[in-house]
């Protein structure tokens, strides 16, 4: 045998060899095996740290009472998201909508209220925070005589307590002032709200 195609055969051997290996330690021990894989990476981690920053909650609430005017019946719900600016302070968004329908021997009455919110949440304590709040809310006229409907500004301000039952995930109660009360007011001071939250 050529002692050059030995040779030759023996380094290939050992090229292959070596390439191989360090695929496998890529694969095993996680590490990224290029500079695309390393953005893929990084864009992720980013992504987690955003989700993690990222809270949901809301109250959905149905019920029913009998009164002296009639059986009422009401549905409210207030999804809402945040996003942590902080470890303690917290902003967000959500949507608040109602319904109530009155039911006695001269008829049904029924009322749709809704719109737009904001807030933004500090937390005080390891559980306690303070709170501001505000809503954009399309209502009826009470005062008009007709079906017309308005625009009402709720401005609110308290605080409350976080009570967890799971890892940051629980219930809020908060106690809410209206700092803008007025004729139409449908909310009478103080607001007492319960509500469900994740990661708070």
């Amino acid at each position: 045998m050529n002692i050059g195609k030995y040779i030759f055969a023996i380094i290939v051997s050992l090229l292959v060899s070596q390439k191989t290996v360090g695929q496998v330690d890529s694969v095993y021990t996680g590490e990224p095996k290029s500079k695309g894989d390393k953005k893929k990476q990084a864009k992720s981690d980013r992504f987690k740290s955003i989700q993690d920053k990222i809270t949901y909650g809301g109250m959905i609430m149905p019920g029913f009472y009998a009164s002296q005017y009639g059986n009422v019946f009401y549905v409210t719900a207030n999804p809402n998201v945040g996003y942590r600016l902080t470890d303690q302070f917290t902003v967000g968004l959500g949507l608040n909508y109602s319904y109530t329908s009155l039911k006695n021997r001269y008829g049904k009455y029924s009322q749709s209220i809704y719109g737009p919110g904001a807030f933004g949440r500090y937390k005080i304590f390891d559980r306690a925070f303070l709170q501001v709040q505000y809503d954009k809310l399309n209502q009826p006229d009470y005062y008009s005589g007709t079906d017309k409907r308005i625009w009402v500004d709720y401005l609110y301000a308290g605080g409350g307590y976080f009570q967890s039952f799971g890892e940051n995930a629980g219930l809020m109660y908060s106690i809410l002032y209206n700092l803008t009360p007025g004729r139409n007011s449908i909310y009478y001071n103080p607001l007492i709200q319960i509500g469900f939250v994740a990661g708070f």
